[in-house]
């Protein structure tokens, strides 16, 4: 090394996950070698860590404002400093009115509108036909339906709606159902995640069954993540080996994970959600 001289190293491969990881100089020389600095403050040396642009990160969160709290206004203030793809889980006011859209969304989630993926939950169809949550998002919400797909950073996503009876049914055959199997067979090399309202498992009581058979679709093409709201709750369920319920005892081999729901209405700093990012499974993703 010379003095005065910046060096550049890439230090990608010996990062293979969360957690602490340290570096050393070593000298070649076999009287050995001293690395110091005089430098203080801005010239002191440092070790600058790039983690990306966020294109690899999906924030998710689940029934997000009420005009009555201010857990929407907090939550706000931890999405803004995070980069990343807003997936907004469904429930997104109270009753789904365009007031509540204006008044208490727009104000505070309604900030990321340009980098936020939309899911239907019930409360959104409290106002007929969901119509001021379709008129808010636009193009982004396909009208009359609320499902699609798109790609990002290397995986395929795809949100469904799971208010069932207002889409044609979630039984097999049903239109979102072929259309969901047409979808994942039309990307066979993506790994998969999806995101829906109402989960099919989970500890808090409020599953649905309507659900099985788009579960099924995901779980046959080999999806390796489900993401849900509805229940006020944060919870994951280990990988799958079948599509029955979750394990919650023990890992399984497969490269499935089962349900996540997230809750960001509570101003308990335990409830509220926080980064994450799809990690890496066995097929892998």
């Amino acid at each position: 090394m010379l003095r005065n001289t910046w060096y550049d190293l890439d230090v990608t491969s010996a990062v293979t996950g969360n957690g602490v990881v340290a570096f050393s100089f070593a000298s070649g020389n076999a009287d050995g070698a001293y690395d110091d600095s005089r430098e203080s403050g801005g010239y002191a040396p440092r070790l600058v860590v790039t983690t990306g642009t966020g294109d690899n990160v999906l924030l998710n969160a689940g029934d997000i404002s009420a005009c009555s709290t201010t857990g929407a206004a907090q939550t706000a203030q931890l999405i803004a400093r995070e980069p990343g793809m807003v997936m907004a889980g469904g429930d997104l006011t109270d009753s789904g009115t365009a007031a509540q859209l204006a008044n208490c969304y727009d104000p505070t989630w309604g900030q990321f509108k340009s980098r936020t993926k939309p899911i239907l939950g019930n409360h959104d169809y409290i106002t007929a036909g969901a119509v001021p949550t379709f008129d808010y998002f636009g193009p982004v919400l396909p009208r009359g339906t609320g499902y699609y797909s798109f790609d990002r950073a290397g995986w395929h996503i795809v949100v469904l709606n799971t208010n069932c009876s207002k889409v044609g049914g979630c039984q097999a055959g049903s239109p979102q159902e072929r259309w969901l199997r047409a979808d994942l067979a039309a990307h066979p090399n993506r790994c998969a995640l999806a995101q829906y309202h109402h989960p099919l498992f989970s500890s808090g009581g409020r599953e649905s069954s309507n659900v099985r058979p788009l579960f099924q679709a995901l779980y046959d093409a080999g999806a390796e993540i489900v993401v849900n709201g509805h229940n006020h709750q944060y919870e994951r369920s280990r990988r799958r080996t079948r599509a029955g319920p979750p394990n919650r005892t023990g890992a399984s081999g497969s490269s499935w994970w089962a349900p996540v729901a997230v809750h960001s209405r509570a101003a308990s700093p335990s409830r509220r959600p926080t980064a994450r990012s799809a990690t890496a499974g066995p097929s892998g993703c």
